[in-house]
């Protein structure tokens, strides 16, 4: 997205650097050429999804042997589509979605994410309840409600390293929600909450 990049070499130290530390690498990448660096110096997660040309298979394709995953902020996407930022036509959330999809079939997990925030520079992504819309974008784009919800819960836990969280199971920290429907057959239905537990507790 950005004129300018990190120079490959540096991209690649930083990224070595991290690892040697133990410490997972996030790439801020909106672009097919940002992200084949990204995918190059071994990032451990590609972040947004790329608009202005169609996704590679060939690129998806390393991902997926490096074992990368994905997080395609698919709601910011649309939303350089609408004024007062527009910076994309409508065909670059075409392309966003389509590359979502292929991530998905090829294989590359796809975790739920939506780049909240309230800057005044980029498009503003409300926190917390915008999870909601991009659930359901995430399912408009193909990818099943059951993996969605699994994107935005035990996937999202692995990948972070989180081990108490993103699933219901012994010696897990019981903090779920209670909804009236089936998310994992109509994703809509996860706004339809009716308890809240933390700590097992009902709040």
């Amino acid at each position: 997205m950005a004129p300018r990049t990190i120079p490959e070499d540096v991209l690649a130290d930083m990224v070595n650097s991290a690892h040697q530390k133990g410490l997972k690498v996030i790439s801020h990448a909106a672009s097919v050429p940002a992200q084949q660096m990204a995918v190059d110096a071994g990032v451990d997660i590609l972040l947004h999804t790329a608009m202005r040309t169609a996704t590679p298979r060939q690129l998806v394709q390393q991902a997926k042997d490096k074992g990368l995953v994905f997080m395609p902020t698919i709601l910011m996407m649309k939303k350089f589509t609408i004024e007062p930022f527009r910076e994309y036509e409508e065909q670059g959330l075409v392309y966003a979605c389509e590359a979502t999809k292929l991530f998905y079939d090829m294989g590359v997990p796809v975790l739920v994410g939506t780049d909240a925030n309230n800057s005044t520079y980029v498009p503003m992504v409300d926190h917390g309840a915008s999870i909601y819309e991009e659930m359901e974008m995430l399912a408009d784009c193909g990818i099943p409600p059951i993996d969605v919800l699994r994107g935005a819960t035990s996937l999202n836990a692995d990948t972070f390293g989180i081990k108490d969280r993103g699933r219901i199971a012994p010696g897990c920290k019981a903090d779920f929600i209670l909804v009236k429907g089936r998310p994992d057959k109509n994703i809509s239905d996860i706004r339809n909450i009716e308890k809240v537990f933390v700590n097992g507790q009902s709040i």
